[in-house]
């Protein structure tokens, strides 16, 4: 599924929804600075920043740092 996803965005990389999802497949694997990065591209892409700050909440919590996570989601204007 990853080779699937980064050949598609290799023919198109301005395809937020395709780095969105790459960013859940790094995740489902425990890679956190790929999904981090995904997610960063993705980002970028969107017109609803707030996606960014939800996602990277998510890598937190694959990085073991639970306890940081409502602090970093009050941070961004976000609800914990």
């Amino acid at each position: 599924a990853v080779r699937g996803y980064r050949n598609a965005l290799e023919a198109d990389s301005r395809r937020r929804d395709l780095w969105f999802e790459l960013g859940w497949l790094y995740m489902d694997l425990g890679l956190a600075d790929a999904a981090d990065a995904s997610f960063e591209q993705a980002t970028a892409l969107s017109k609803v920043k707030a996606y960014g700050a939800l996602n990277a909440a998510y890598v937190l919590l694959i990085r073991t740092q639970e306890a940081q996570v409502p602090a970093f989601l009050r941070r961004h204007g976000l609800p914990s």
